[in-house]
């Protein structure tokens, strides 16, 4: 099977690219069936198509064709699938590469570790032992598989579906996905609608999304300026009529060896409810084109707000950007002929989040491409993302609160809301307050950072008011009178949900 572009997406059904038919070569769009299973293992196909695990198997895999590609030194593997508690699934890839006498030699298979929003999640960065000792190297940088040095002509990809025990609902894989990219070689093609991928295709007009926007500053202290990645998506399910808290994001898909960053984890993130969701390189026609078709994107970026700071922290330069940051992302929600639309999560608080950027800025700041495309409808209508058990809110003889979770008291220590970002079984506590928490869903009236521009764009529950209790040492705290509801968020699993008595 060959590739010609930068993408391929294994999945149930065929190209949506109409009318196209490519034997033996991997469609513009990059959409191929999941094949005929060979080298598979433990799994079959259910009435929809995608891959879960036999009847009693507590162990499956998915091994994909060879996949013949340009030469390329970077390989990022995205997943969607649905995971039951008790489930899990991990991916992993490995590279061909052409040596001397025409001989192919295989890397190690790389890995992007074991993945579910209920158990601790880490990314397998470092060296990839490969069983031949003559093949160049190849390493784990978190969700990216880089070559040491020599470009990779080839790949494979596997997906290991697990469940604890045959009893439990099988986790179901509905695609797994590689885009590529080069870093000191020819860049390979992106499909962007059409076989002329040249230069910018023209954009004349303006057109803006309505979507919401969320301030990542304003959340919970402690990883308020590190949860850009899982802002974004959130951002990005709200539009498409998914309300998810950026807190609620950032516990399921924390890795807890790189923190909040990681690509691969955030999209499977996404994915858990329902979406078809792809981390990819891409370009600007890809992204003008997704807006076209009312998509809005997420996109990976570095910037300076003045100059001086570019200079400073050779950064580059983005007039009206929020803040400096080597590593940051937002969403994509709107293009003129010279500017682009954001959400940038970035901003002081949500009313200033909606920002114009120049596009020739944007394209310096976004020089590493990568972006999240989303589609605007589930593809199954189902969830098994972590969901809220609802507790019991109890108040004590000093006014403290306390939370009550199957009959028996649940302190939150002090130690409990600390390192959430690294330790396991850590956990976000927040209170939405009533001063927003019943307003009806609805349009409010922005003014666009850097444009003229005033509009009506939708809120999200993001947008209504927040706080962050400090628990005393005996796991109470306090609350103040207009306390709507308390979360207690684990980044492991645990949902809890106690509405104000």
């Amino acid at each position: 099977m060959k590739m010609r572009y930068n993408l391929i997406e294994f999945c149930a059904g065929k190209s949506r690219t109409a009318g196209e038919k490519y034997p033996d070569t991997v469609p513009p769009d990059g959409a191929v069936d999941f094949g005929n299973l060979e080298g598979s293992c433990g799994i079959l196909r259910d009435k929809d198509g995608f891959l879960q695990l036999e009847d009693g198997a507590a162990w499956g895999r998915y091994l994909s064709p060879v996949v013949e590609t340009p030469l390329f030194e970077d390989l990022v593997q995205t997943w969607n699938a649905d995971l039951p508690k008790g489930t899990w699934v991990e991916a992993r890839a490995r590279v061909c590469f052409a040596c001397e006498n025409d001989t192919v030699r295989w890397s190690g298979w790389g890995s992007w570790g074991a993945w579910s929003p209920y158990i601790e999640r880490r990314n397998h960065g470092g060296p990839v032992a490969a069983e031949d000792p003559e093949c160049p190297g190849i390493h784990m940088d978190c969700d990216i598989l880089e070559v040491d040095s020599v470009p990779a002509r080839g790949f494979q990809l596997e997906v290991q579906l697990h469940r604890d025990s045959p009893e439990i609902p099988s986790p179901v894989l509905r695609r797994t996905c590689a885009t590529l990219r080069n870093r000191t070689i020819a860049p390979i093609p992106v499909w962007s609608g059409a076989e002329n991928t040249a230069g910018d295709e023209p954009w004349a007009d303006t057109v803006i999304l309505p979507s919401p926007a969320a301030s990542q500053i304003i959340r919970d202290p402690e990883i308020g300026g590190c949860i850009c990645n899982p802002t974004t998506m959130t951002v990005l399910l709200a539009y498409r009529g998914v309300q998810v808290l950026p807190e609620q994001m950032a516990m399921t898909t924390v890795d807890l060896v790189e923190g909040f960053g990681n690509w691969a984890y955030v999209t499977a993130g996404v994915g858990l409810y329902g979406f078809r969701a792809i981390g990819r390189f891409g370009d600007l026609n890809l992204l003008r084109r997704e807006i076209r078709e009312g998509r809005t994107v997420g996109v990976s970026v570095h910037y300076a707000k003045t100059p001086e700071d570019a200079a400073d922290r050779h950064l580059p330069y983005v007039e009206n950007a929020p803040c400096n940051t080597p590593g940051h992302i937002m969403t994509v929600c709107g293009f003129g002929p010279d500017t682009v639309y954001v959400c940038d999560s970035a901003a002081r608080e949500d009313a200033t989040a909606h920002r114009c950027y120049k596009i020739d800025q944007f394209m310096e700041a976004w020089s590493g491409h990568f972006c999240y495309v989303c589609d605007r409808t589930p593809e199954v209508e189902r969830s098994t993302a972590p969901v809220y058990e609802e507790a019991e809110l109890v108040q004590d003889e000093e006014g403290r609160y306390f939370l009550r979770r199957d009959g028996a008291e649940f302190p939150v220590r002090p130690e409990d809301i600390k390192n959430k970002e690294w330790t396991p079984g850590r956990m976000v506590l927040m209170a939405r307050l009533r001063a927003q928490a019943d307003l009806p869903d609805s349009a409010e009236t922005v003014r666009i950072i850097g444009a003229d521009d005033i509009i009506h764009f939708p809120r999200m529950d993001a947008n209504d008011r927040f706080i962050y209790p400090v628990p005393e040492a005996n796991g109470h705290f306090a609350l103040p009178e207009e306390t709507a509801a308390v979360y207690c968020i684990g980044n492991t699993g645990l949902r809890l949900h106690a509405e104000m008595p």
